[in-house]
């Protein structure tokens, strides 16, 4: 399935990250900076373009399809942000279903949805979640206020280490949610910008985990409304889509620690 999606959401403000000398009593003071200067260097980027890979490993590689993308988040003046999403996905075994070319927009609650293959445009309100597969590639933390928060409040974080993501050089953390979940982050070791994401997950006992990965990351830019732009095309029939219930999941929320 090929997708191009626009998104359009607005942020509450919430309450500020811990100061540095009100560190959690458990939190390494090295881990804790580390995390704290992630969730400041994250929130204060205003414009990120990025390439994408989403992909399972170990028991997870049956079930979640490889996805493949380019990735547009802009902030506009009154607080909401446009999300510009083209993408890639290949089935997986377990996964049954023919690959389609898909084009998305959401601005708020407002969607429009290209079905290419069919020639049909679908319009009405829906969460981000209407795309399916597609919302994996959306890194939150870019469109969140206090974007490690959660991570900063985790009761155990242990820095594995460093490694390379494409060719920059991150510091390894490995997040427990309070015993819900587990996440390793990389986080850039001079910008402080996440570069992947794996989310741990058992299946049938056996381990493995979704994995978020971002390379050619571009923050801050100008970005033209053009680039947020979709037009129907011509001979597309139209169909309406019923009121979603789920709105408010297009927000910048991370929703539970540790992502989907």
């Amino acid at each position: 399935m090929f997708t191009m999606l626009f998104v359009a959401c607005a942020f509450a403000m919430q309450d500020a990250p811990p100061t540095e000398t009100e560190s959690p009593p458990t939190l390494d003071p090295v881990i804790y900076d580390i995390l704290r200067n992630a969730d400041e260097a994250t929130e204060a980027v205003s414009t990120v373009r990025y390439d994408a890979v989403y992909e399972g490993t170990g028991s997870q590689a049956v079930v979640v399809p490889l996805i493949k993308g380019q990735i547009i988040i802009a902030k506009s003046d009154t607080g909401k942000r446009n999300l510009k999403m083209e993408y890639t996905t290949y089935q997986v075994k377990e996964l049954e279903g023919s690959i389609t070319k898909t084009t998305g927009l959401f601005q708020g609650s407002n969607m429009l949805i290209l079905d290419h293959a069919k020639q049909v445009a679908i319009k009405g309100n829906a969460s981000f979640r209407a795309l399916g597969q597609g919302n994996n590639l959306y890194m939150s933390e870019f469109a969140s206020p206090n974007p490690f928060e959660d991570e900063i409040n985790a009761n155990l974080v242990t820095l594995e280490g460093r490694a390379y993501v494409a060719e920059t050089l991150c510091d390894v953390l490995l997040i427990d949610y309070n015993g819900r979940s587990q996440s390793r982050w990389f986080i850039g070791v001079d910008d402080y910008l996440p570069r992947r994401i794996e989310r741990l997950r058992d299946r049938d006992g056996i381990p493995g985990a979704r994995i978020l990965t971002i390379s050619n990351l571009e923050v801050n830019f100008e970005a033209d409304d053009s680039e947020f732009a979709l037009e129907i095309p011509k001979g597309y029939a139209i169909r309406r889509m019923a009121p979603a219930s789920n709105i408010g999941q297009i927000r910048g929320s991370r929703g539970r620690p540790g992502g989907r």
